[in-house]
């Protein structure tokens, strides 16, 4: 088998795409405005096979139809999909934001009256603080302060996205509105549930993801997502090699460094222990959840429940879950490409911040380890692009909140 490199994907929307066909409600759908990993191995397996002379569309691979599976046969050997075809199962894309740009944490927050002065800033460190005054102080009468911006007024909590080398938050993708409707024949009027609008992302828009794949794939454009049997979903594609990541020896350092001038701000000393903050840059898929979801993270046992779940210890040994600043989502029901059923499971938000205590001492091992977690996500189905991380985000110390 051939070794696995890491190319960069930039996919240009040529017409409009509708990805993840999500419904408000029964009469309205629109698009994410992301492209998720899943969709994009959907995306290349169907171009696999329309290419494949081989290939049966009645046929069906372990319950899936529109699955790739290398047959070995004399058509294969001058295909130009036969290395991808011979370990599709091993390539693992990742996420593919609007642009380049990184979704927001929940940690971040933005004045009310949107007063302009402060834009976004992140509390991370801030929460942080507060919280292991609490912990570390429990029979003290003290209260959180409020989380104001520079005017005055209270901060509120904001969801978007931000560019990663300025922490300037940016817009979605531009979205465009197509009504639907089907006539009755015989009652003249519109027939039921046909009447209905897609909102899905407007021509233009791009996308940016990377893979780890025995070669760069060999097609200039993809049909991704839905409905794109009428005309939807086409994406040109350019590829290019990945650039070599950041050690992310600098940023734990850094932040590190902030979290010390944040507990002082509170009142407590030093502390010897390493701090680690995981922030999810795509939704997380955590292991089976004993009775349902952990709510309350405060507790130490549900923070040890979900870091289990996440397979925290695989590329951190010994560490605490500390700090959990989570959202859920509880995702399962009937699969409609194969009528199967589909266990709910419980997905962490994109934008979720684990904060990791480690002992002193851990070792120069610590910034591999955290690049390992980097590379590969936590959690289940990495492969798809669920669970990836970015360590001690340099977002989370590059503004600072009055």
């Amino acid at each position: 088998m051939a070794a696995m490199k890491r190319f960069r994907l930039r996919l240009t929307a040529r017409s409009p795409l509708l990805i993840g066909d999500r419904r408000a409600d029964t009469q309205y759908t629109e698009s994410l405005e992301y492209i998720p990993g899943s969709r994009l191995r959907a995306a290349f397996a169907r171009a696999i096979l329309t290419d494949c002379p081989l290939f049966d569309p009645a046929e069906a691979s372990e319950g899936r139809r529109w699955w790739v599976t290398y047959r070995g046969q004399a058509e294969c050997d001058g295909c130009p999909w036969a290395a991808w075809c011979r370990q599709f199962g091993e390539i693992r894309f990742t996420q593919a934001p609007p642009g380049g740009a990184q979704v927001m944490p929940l940690t971040a927050m933005g004045c009310k009256l949107d007063c302009g002065r402060a834009g976004v800033v992140d509390t991370l460190l801030r929460r942080i603080a507060w919280q292991q005054r609490l912990r570390e102080r429990p029979g003290e009468d003290w209260q959180p302060p409020r989380f104001n911006c520079v005017c005055g007024g209270r901060l509120e909590n904001r969801r978007g996205w931000f560019e990663p080398g300025t922490s300037r938050s940016v817009p979605g993708p531009e979205r465009q509105a197509f009504t639907r409707l089907m006539i009755d024949p015989i009652r003249g009027t519109a027939a039921e549930g046909q009447l209905y609008t897609l909102l899905p992302l407007a021509a233009g828009v791009e996308f940016t993801a990377e893979v780890q794949a025995p070669a760069p794939p060999p097609c200039t454009e993809l049909r991704v997502g839905a409905r794109i049997t009428t005309g939807m979903g086409r994406c040109a594609v350019a590829v290019s090699e990945a650039p070599e990541p950041a050690d992310p020896g600098e940023r734990i350092a850094r932040f590190q460094a902030a979290l010390s001038k944040a507990r002082q701000a509170v009142g407590l000393g030093a502390t010897s222990d390493v701090y680690l903050a995981l922030t999810l840059l795509s939704p997380a898929l955590a292991g089976r959840l004993p009775e349902g979801s952990p709510a309350d993270l405060e507790a130490h046992e549900s923070r040890a429940v979900l870091a289990r779940a996440l397979g925290l210890d695989r590329f951190f040994p010994g560490a605490e879950l500390a700090h959990a600043f989570t959202g859920f989502q509880v995702k399962g029901g009937w699969r409609l490409s194969d009528g199967g059923w589909v266990e709910p499971r419980h997905y962490l938000d994109a934008g979720s911040v684990l904060v990791l205590r480690l002992p002193a001492g851990v070792g120069e091992a610590l910034a591999e380890r955290c690049a390992q977690a980097e590379r590969q996500g936590i959690g289940e189905r990495t492969e798809d692009g669920f669970g990836q991380v970015a360590v001690c985000a340099s977002y989370h110390v590059s503004e600072a909140v009055s």
